[in-house]
C-alpha cells in the first residue's frame, strides 16, 4: 500500500510499477471494515456504520410490528442487534465532535423508527 502525505496536496496521481505489479493510487480504501482516505477522514467510515445500522432496522421493523412486541422489548432489540452494528469496531477509529454527534442522532432515529415513537422536540 503505498501512503501519500495528505498536507501535500500536489502530488499528482501516477501508476507505479513494482515487481511486475502496476500499484495505482486511490483516495480511499477499505481496510478491515474501516475506510482510509488520503485526508484521514472518517466520514465515509461513520456513514457506511450508520446506514448498515439503519438497514438492520428496517428489516426488524416488519418483524416487530408482526408479531406486536412491547416497545421495552423492542428497544431490547435495537440494544443488542443495531446499536452494536453502528459501533463495532469504533474504539480504533478516532471519532471528532462532530462524527460523535453524527452517530448520536442516527441511534435516536433509528431507536425512534423501531419504537415507532413519534420525533420528540
Amino acid at each position: 500500500m503505498l501512503v501519500r502525505d495528505p498536507i501535500n496536496k500536489s502530488i499528482a496521481k501516477q501508476t507505479q510499477e513494482i515487481n511486475g505489479v502496476l500499484i495505482t493510487p486511490v483516495d480511499t480504501i477499505k481496510y478491515l471494515g474501516t475506510y482510509l482516505t488520503s485526508e484521514l477522514s472518517r466520514r465515509d467510515t461513520i456513514k457506511a456504520r450508520c446506514k448498515q445500522a439503519i438497514r438492520n432496522a428496517k428489516g426488524l421493523i416488519p418483524f416487530i410490528k408482526k408479531t406486536k412486541m412491547h416497545w421495552k422489548i423492542a428497544k431490547l432489540i435495537y440494544k443488542m442487534v443495531i446499536s452494536p452494528s453502528m459501533t463495532y469496531g469504533l474504539n480504533v477509529v478516532a471519532l471528532t465532535k462532530s462524527n460523535r454527534t453524527r452517530l448520536r442522532q442516527y441511534e435516536r432515529d433509528s431507536e425512534r423508527y423501531v419504537t415507532s415513537r413519534k420525533k420528540s422536540t
